[in-house]
């Protein structure tokens, strides 16, 4: 896979799982009344602690495979299965859950600061932010693909940061429809990364199964 190809693969992966749309939704009703400047400041920090969350485990993923015993073909399969529940619960256009729980979205709504609950931490470094990196992370073979990631992962949090400030114009102007059609484009998005996760997963672990076949 070329540069070209791989930026192709990797940037829509990071984008789509990040969902910046629904993020946007959830920012808007928990942000409601409060000044412009301190949106942007509340949009500007929770975009930079997921951002260090996923570089945390982008960068020290591999220490939990080692522990467990993990291998990136086993993670890439299970991490697939997960995107994939992701997907489908976008497609059906159903509020992605696991995410974060109805108690930690009312204990956000009650802080000052809800930069880092639950903005951050699970709405854009959720699960599935999580292992979609650490997946992305597991299969560069070059310095140039983990500058590319990286790139990736910042430019996506931007183009996060924008809509999040724009939260409510934004919201204005697609409706609960326009919301449901993204949804299910990204969605569909989220499946098709998901399954080429399963396949390459596949992939890495046919010639250990083929080992254990007398």
């Amino acid at each position: 896979m070329d540069w070209k190809s791989y930026l192709f693969f990797v940037f829509p992966s990071i984008l789509v799982i990040l969902n910046p749309i629904g993020a946007a939704s959830i920012f808007a009703s928990l942000s409601f009344g409060r000044p412009t400047v301190e949106r942007r400041r509340l949009a500007l920090k929770a975009c930079r602690i997921a951002f260090g969350v996923l570089l945390f485990f982008f960068f020290l993923g591999h220490i939990l495979f080692e522990i467990f015993g993990i291998t990136i073909g086993a993670f890439r399969i299970a991490g697939g299965f997960l995107l994939f529940g992701v997907a489908w619960q976008m497609l059906q256009s159903y509020q992605v859950r696991m995410k974060g729980t109805e108690e930690e979205f009312e204990e956000g709504a009650q802080k000052e600061d809800i930069a880092v609950v639950p903005l951050a931490i699970p709405v854009l470094s959720g699960p599935g932010a999580i292992t979609t990196i650490m997946v992305l992370s597991g299969g560069t073979k070059h310095w140039w693909q983990t500058l590319i990631l990286i790139a990736c992962m910042a430019i996506a949090f931007i183009i996060t940061y924008f809509v999040l400030i724009h939260a409510v114009r934004l919201l204005g102007i697609l409706k609960i429809t326009g919301l449901r059609v993204v949804s299910r484009i990204m969605g569909l998005i989220l499946a098709v990364v998901a399954i080429q996760f399963v396949i390459d997963g596949i992939k890495n672990i046919l010639p250990e199964m083929a080992r254990l076949i007398p």
